[in-house]
């Protein structure tokens, strides 16, 4: 915590407003009042400011998202994460021991990867089909997900373990997390190496999809959301924007993500999979799925999990599923409400369409973006291919 005395910031303005513009000027006589300056007068306030805003980021960041449109800039720039409703600490060591056990599997999704609906394919195997429930946030663990604000680290693990009892309680062992990060040497809760009684799926997709799904999906947030989260997130206002955020802004989103995971792919508790290959062949990858968490599934339970997690069952308006597989957030004394515009996470002509980045890409952006992929991945030819085309591309014979 920063810790700034009062005495030291007086002697700092006192100096400030003493300091002579020129240093030809005489001193002031004993008794006479110091002149200050314009500039000096600006000097000053700046500084006062900054102070504040440094302390106020410390203690209480939280008055910075109160401020409409432009607050999550100066919850930025003093240090707080971003976003500001995600907090790896829960993949920190001592939290992640509070609320992930033996046996649970954690589910790391790339953005705009399918993460609803790998999350309820997991679900439905390890539940044998059944779904009777409100919210698919309420069937895993999703500390890393701030509801508001104020949901604090103690509150989200205590929820976690309340989840957990009602999942017994319905004969349903063991839990499945929700996590967007990726393995990083802090993230305790991300090395499969030194969790071995943990399992870990994670899903990736051809990035140009990626780029294209995540605009519509970000300028889809609603402005009530935005305005608890003081703007954030801030709307692309164009394609290049929205390209320019993962090639240069922000890499480790897409590029750090598959990279990660790549290099623990091989271990006997990871299990990499890619959006393509799901959307190709969903009867194999649920059944690879089953095998990586020794689940047996008979014909009547693949035929489930195919339904239950087809596009039309998980969006359908005449049975209200939608709001049962939306992303949702609110206060605890609140109606839990989806965070982006209706349609927008489950989007049949945008969320699941295999296009490479279709008409989204001009010849310019397309150049833009293998040079990244070239960047990142053109040192090793079969991740380029898996992260273009999936595993379908790595069993193909060569000619």
């Amino acid at each position: 915590m920063l810790k700034i005395h009062p005495s030291s910031i007086r002697a700092d303005l006192v100096l400030i407003c003493n300091k002579g513009t020129d240093n030809k000027e005489e001193s002031p006589k004993a008794g006479s009042k110091p002149k200050v300056s314009l500039v000096q007068l600006a000097s000053a306030i700046v500084l006062l400011t900054a102070v504040s805003i440094g302390v106020i980021g410390k203690t209480k960041p939280g008055v910075f998202l109160r401020i409409p449109q432009v607050g999550f800039i100066f919850w930025a720039i003093t240090g707080n994460p971003v976003p500001p409703y995600f907090d790896e600490g829960c993949l920190y060591e001592s939290n992640f021991k509070q609320q992930v056990q033996d046996g649970d599997v954690i589910v790391s999704s790339g953005a705009k990867a399918g993460t609803l609906w790998l999350q309820n394919i997991v679900f439905l195997l390890r539940s044998g089909g059944w779904d009777d429930f409100d919210s698919l946030t309420d069937t895993g663990g999703s500390c890393e997900f701030l509801m508001y604000p104020e949901h604090t680290m103690e509150q989200r693990l205590q929820e976690v373990q309340e989840k957990r009892r009602r999942m017994q309680e319905r004969g349903i062992q063991h839990m499945q997390h929700f996590t967007h990060q990726f393995p990083a040497p802090h993230l305790y809760g991300l090395d499969p190496a030194k969790n071995p009684n943990i399992k870990y799926l994670a899903i990736v997709r051809h990035g140009k999809e990626v780029v294209r799904s995540i605009h519509p999906f970000i300028n889809g947030h609603t402005e009530e959301f935005r305005t608890m989260w003081g703007g954030f997130p801030p709307k692309f206002k164009a394609p290049q924007d929205t390209l320019k955020f993962f090639i240069q802004d922000v890499p480790d989103l897409y590029f750090g993500h598959l990279l990660a995971w790549w290099k623990v792919k091989d271990l006997s508790n990871v299990l990499l999979i890619h959006f393509a290959d799901l959307r190709h062949n969903p009867r194999q990858v649920i059944q690879d799925i089953a095998q990586f968490l020794n689940v047996q599934v008979d014909d009547d339970l693949m035929q489930v999990v195919l339904d239950k997690t087809s596009h039309e069952y998980m969006s359908s308006a005449h049975n209200q599923r939608t709001f049962k597989y939306e992303a949702i957030f609110g206060y605890p004394h609140e109606k839990r409400r989806p965070f982006v515009q209706e349609g927008v996470h489950i989007s049949k002509e945008q969320g699941g369409r295999l296009d490479r980045g279709g008409e989204f890409f001009t010849k310019e952006m397309s150049q833009q973006w293998e040079a990244a992929m070239q960047q990142y991945f053109g040192h090793d030819p079969v991740l380029m291919k898996f992260a273009n085309e999936g595993s379908v591309a790595l069993n193909k014979k060569e000619d």
